[in-house]
């Protein structure tokens, strides 16, 4: 007859469970910490004794961490994109661009026509820390012309900008002349005008060169290009009407504009203010009666208009013009009227 014990860490237990088949088995339910231990179990006859041991482990749970990610940050995005450019044999040609500032430096790979450029003597790569890209083209040939693309990469992706390089090349009639193509100089017929605005209102800048010189034209603020954008739309009419029209202007929108038109002849250009049109309190003396009517003058009203820009303040007076922006107080009323 079999004999069976049941130890755990040497002291007895319960005897397991045995079946049929000689299955033996110690059910433990609810396990606790006290459970834990090196539980062994002896079969003993007269013949002899088998033993079988095994330890009961907390099994603690441990979490998995997930590996951190690195946040990607924002996508490279131009300030100011790539123009095209026209050159003449010998000539040099600045292709420039500038990208928002980052925390991170990006990577920067120009092309030209889809194959990398690499820097050379005829081709100068200047990357400055302000997010200023240029490349420089020194004495540009015919196969120089091209379209060349500058790609911008971070963690979070990338961005391009490409612009044409145009050749042109000095053509010549009999006798070895130079046939000049462009014989006739730009000039500004309607110049650009001062321009009062409210934040968020939509202005027109308008001027109009001499169609006849078929100039290429460029729009400046502050002295820096200025390119289409959501908010900013440049027109140039077949009759010479260039027009810039700035939506929802806001205070990075003020600012001296200019516009330059050039040709192989020569170059002009017009420039302008555009200023802040602010509403200003005009607070007169107690003792002062003003007129609102002036019965002499009543069909042509003499009518006030105030601009203000963030350094200055200035009034005119300025006939058959609604002052939208004026606000008088502390007037007496002349009895009269």
């Amino acid at each position: 007859m079999l004999k069976i014990n049941q130890l755990k860490n040497q002291t007895p237990q319960k005897l397991p469970h045995q079946r049929p088949d000689g299955t033996l088995k110690l059910i433990i339910q609810s396990a606790k910490a006290e459970d834990i231990g090196n539980y062994r179990i002896e079969v003993i006859n007269k013949v002899g004794k088998a033993v079988s041991s095994a330890p009961l482990k907390h099994a603690e749970e441990k979490k998995i961490e997930e590996p951190k990610q690195e946040k990607a940050g924002e996508l490279p995005k131009f300030e100011r994109e790539l123009q095209p450019q026209t050159v003449k044999p010998g000539e040099t040609a600045v292709f420039e661009a500038k990208l928002s500032q980052q925390s991170e430096a990006p990577k920067v790979q120009w092309y030209k026509d889809d194959k990398p450029i690499n820097a050379s003597n005829d081709m100068l790569i200047d990357t400055r820390t302000d997010g200023t890209l240029r490349l420089i083209i020194q004495r540009a040939q015919s196969d120089s012309a091209a379209v060349y693309r500058v790609e911008v990469i971070n963690k979070a992706g990338k961005a391009t900008s490409s612009a044409p390089l145009k050749y042109a090349e000095e053509k010549k009639i009999d006798g070895g002349k130079e046939e000049n193509v462009e014989d006739v100089k730009p000039f500004f017929v309607q110049p650009l005008k001062t321009q009062a605005v409210k934040e968020g209102d939509t202005v027109i800048l308008e001027c109009r060169v001499n169609e006849d010189s078929h100039p290429e034209v460029q729009w400046y603020r502050d002295d820096i290009p200025i390119d289409t954008k959501p908010n900013i739309l440049i027109e140039h009419r077949p009759d010479g009407t260039l027009k810039l029209t700035v939506r929802k202007v806001r205070s990075e929108d003020i600012g001296e504009y200019k516009c330059v038109a050039v040709n192989r002849a020569g170059k002009a250009q017009t420039e302008a203010p555009l200023k802040y049109a602010q509403m200003i309190d005009l607070k007169l003396p107690d003792d002062e009666e003003v007129s609102l009517i002036d019965e002499e003058t009543a069909e042509e009203p003499q009518r006030l208009k105030v601009v203000q820009d963030k350094n200055t303040a200035a009034t005119e007076g300025i006939s058959n013009i609604h002052a939208e922006y004026v606000m008088i107080t502390g007037v007496k009323r002349n009895n009269s009227i």
